[in-house]
């Protein structure tokens, strides 16, 4: 049986649906149950429960409890909704219970894990890191299912040693659809985040990042399109609004779609990428101090694919809220001073004029390398040390990112920031030649240190 078959049973199993039976009797019984997760072994908290047939439905508590009162005699279908089950392409799990004339008792689990895994990969071993991505493969303009559609899933490792030595290795899966265009990948980790594509003869799906959760079983549909066409009717539109936490329009923030120059929302909070290729493809905003918000859209031909978003809040950096003049002067002299000094690199906001991408910003830095992480969005930077390089230790408004155990982590910040947004960028290529504001138990490798316009006052 086809791996997505073998899954579709699984939730027919699951959502058996019926209606109550007819009661007998007045309705004085109360129904209590709770709703398990057994994937995460845990309450689904905050689940919607209902029962069918009967229009009666309520949430379950922190521990995953909920209840029913005044109910008849009887025998009941009882629903539990969740966006967890809908990630993992399941919509609902359901019980059937029989209530007595004052009371009873239902329990509404999903499965665990080892039954996806032995019902989709078979008996071997499952790796206690790893999951299972499956899906359905579509044509963009007709909407029908795809057969024999590559679908590849990568995924990049990457660690440092206790030497700030880079350790990088990169990994694939490859499958193809079935017949009825459904495909299913064992094995995925779930400690990073791998990246999923599909392909056909006649195009593609965009490369899309398995962001959000880390579940151990997760449902990832894709529609694919001819990426080469020319015609901008058989394209389409992405097109949105952003908002900030109190509903105001939010401006100035970056808008990525693949293969694309970034662009920013306006004044209104409104943005719109034009002669998209269709297929599922990733949008990645982003905004200084502002957490990322990821997500796919369905890109269909001569139409506009809506996105509404609201960018929250991260922590950002204390350095960052300077206060006053005199802190801000005494940031600008000590920067002035490293410069006479002449032990790295220094270039300031000048030199940044035209710049689209931050990344075009340090390839003009001697020794300074960039090293991609995956796909998309997502990088770091590497000077040399010995004969190899090591991730270097990155500073922002004079505060140390993390990078000595994850690099990629610790580079979060950097991907949020865009050249107009830059005062100046220090590179200092080895660990002798670092300048004591910037140094560290953990400075055998070179630094770079990022100053923003909010911190100089510029």
């Amino acid at each position: 049986m086809a791996f997505d078959m073998r899954m579709r049973h699984l939730i027919a199993v699951l959502l058996t649906s019926g209606t109550a039976l007819r009661a007998q009797g007045p309705a004085i019984a109360i129904l209590r149950g709770e709703v398990f997760d057994s994937l995460d072994k845990k309450p689904l908290d905050g689940a919607s429960v209902s029962i069918l047939g009967v229009g009666r439905t309520t949430t379950a508590d922190s521990r995953g409890r909920f209840h029913f009162d005044s109910l008849a005699p009887g025998t009941y279908t009882v629903v539990a909704y969740h966006a967890v089950l809908d990630s993992i392409g399941l919509g609902a799990v359901s019980a059937r219970t029989t209530v007595g004339t004052t009371s009873g008792q239902v329990s509404i689990i999903i499965p665990s894990f080892d039954s996806f895994w032995r019902l989709a990969c078979g008996d071997r071993p499952a790796p206690r890191d790893s999951g299972i991505v499956y899906g359905t493969i579509r044509d963009a303009g007709s909407g029908k299912t795809v057969t024999g559609a590559k679908v590849d899933v990568s995924w990049v490792d990457v660690s440092v040693d206790s030497l700030r030595h880079m350790r990088e290795k990169r990994w694939h899966q490859t499958t193809r659809s079935d017949a009825n265009g459904n495909y299913g990948v064992c094995g995925v980790p779930i400690s990073s985040v791998p990246s999923i594509e599909a392909s056909y003869p006649e195009g593609s799906s965009g490369l899309i990042d398995l962001v959000g959760d880390q579940h151990r079983v997760r449902r990832r549909d894709l529609s694919v399109g001819p990426v080469a066409e020319t015609d901008s009717s058989r394209r389409g539109t992405i097109a949105g609004v952003l908002t900030d936490a109190a509903g105001q329009p939010f401006v100035g923030a970056q808008v990525m779609v693949e293969s694309f120059p970034a662009t920013r929302s306006g004044a209104d909070g409104r943005f719109v990428v034009r002669n998209v290729p269709t297929g599922t493809r990733q949008v990645e905003i982003r905004s200084v101090g502002m957490a990322p918000f990821i997500t796919t859209v369905d890109v269909t031909p001569h139409d506009t694919a809506m996105i509404a978003a609201q960018l929250k809040k991260v922590a950002t950096l204390d350095a960052v809220r300077v206060t006053g003049t005199v802190r801000q002067r005494k940031l600008v002299e000590d920067l002035e001073d490293r410069r006479k000094l002449g032990l790295g690199f220094v270039q300031d906001s000048t030199a940044f004029d035209g710049r689209v991408q931050l990344v075009s910003l340090f390839s003009a830095f001697p020794s300074l390398a960039i090293q991609p992480v995956g796909y998309g969005q997502r990088y770091y930077l590497t000077l040399p040390l010995g004969g190899s390089r090591c991730v270097a230790n990155l500073w922002i408004d004079g505060k140390q990112m993390q990078t000595n155990l994850n690099p990629i982590g610790g580079y979060t910040m950097l991907w949020d920031l865009h050249p107009d947004q830059i005062a100046a960028v220090e590179v200092y290529p080895h660990g002798a030649s670092v300048p004591f504001a910037f140094q560290s138990v953990n400075s055998t490798c070179g630094v770079v240190a990022i100053w923003t316009k909010w911190a100089l006052g510029r």
